[in-house]
Formats: C-alpha cells, sequence, structure tokens
C-alpha cells in the first residue's frame, strides 16, 4: 500500500509494503533541516529507537518505515519501557529533541520509534540542558494514552 502525505515542508510517501519511506523536502526548506534529519538518522538508528537511513540524494532522505502513529489503540504493553530506552538514547548521543509529541511517536510489531528529527540539535550540557523533561514529555504522552485505552 502506497500513502502520499504533503505537508508545508515536505512530501512523503509511506510504501508500506517494502517498508521505505521516501521524505522530500520543500524547496523553501534550509538545507539545515535536512543535515540535521539525515545526521540524527545516522547517529541514532543503530539503538532501533528511530527509522534507519536507506539513501539521501539532495533534498530527498529514504528511511525505513517506523509504522502507524501511536494511539491509545496501538499503545504496546511495555510503552513505558519503550519510552524510557528512547529518552536514555537521546541522552547518551547528546540529542536535544525539541519537538516531542504523539505525532512523531511510530508503533511497528509493537515496537515504538522516534520520527522526524529536522528540529533536533546536539545537546549543549554546559548551558544546563535537563534531558529529564524529555523522558517526562515522552512519558506523559504514554500515560495520556494508556487512560484513553480505560475509557
Amino acid at each position: 500500500m502506497q500513502q502520499v502525505i504533503d505537508r508545508f515542508r515536505s512530501k512523503v510517501e509511506i510504501n508500506t509494503d517494502v517498508g521505505i519511506v521516501t521524505k522530500t523536502y520543500a524547496s523553501h526548506i534550509s538545507d539545515i533541516y535536512i543535515n540535521r534529519e539525515v545526521k540524527w538518522l545516522r547517529k541514532i538508528s543503530p539503538y532501533d529507537v528511530c527509522p534507519r537511513l536507506v539513501d539521501y540524494v539532495g533534498r530527498t532522505i529514504v528511511m525505513t518505515y517506523a509504522g502507524v502513529q501511536i494511539s491509545a489503540q496501538e499503545l504496546p504493553r511495555n510503552w513505558e519501557k519503550q519510552l524510557e530506552e528512547i529518552a536514555d538514547v537521546l541522552v547518551k548521543v547528546c540529542c536535544f529533541y525539541s519537538d516531542c509529541k504523539q505525532d512523531h511517536l511510530r508503533v511497528l510489531d509493537g515496537k515504538i520509534r522516534l520520527i522526524d528529527f529536522g528540529q533536533t540539535r546536539t545537546a549543549n550540557v554546559s548551558r544546563g540542558w535537563i534531558p529529564n523533561k524529555r523522558r517526562r514529555t515522552f512519558l506523559n504522552i504514554g500515560r495520556e494514552l494508556e487512560a484513553n485505552q480505560k475509557k
């Protein structure tokens, strides 16, 4: 199945048959965002908490399919452990992921992955970076979804 999502910043083509996502950035988007996304996909994908970078040419990034948006129906039983693991990886690689929201968490075969690294920066520890704030944000998303399951 193929799905195309046209957004202001990019066009995303999802091919679930082959497990590939192609993201093409719009011409008005700075190369900085593209380079950030590529950098962090390369750095974080070995930990299996985000898509794996397959290819990168010009304004187009090809990566593995990370699944559907996390929801109360798609919340794995061990969601808390997985979100903690994502937060731990971000701290380990000094990744300041500033765009923590439900839209950027995906689930495939019970595995949660983080997507969209265009706004992400290297954490500046000397400027008072507080990694636990990100951890709390991820866990609060999970708690809200879990509460919705019980409704």
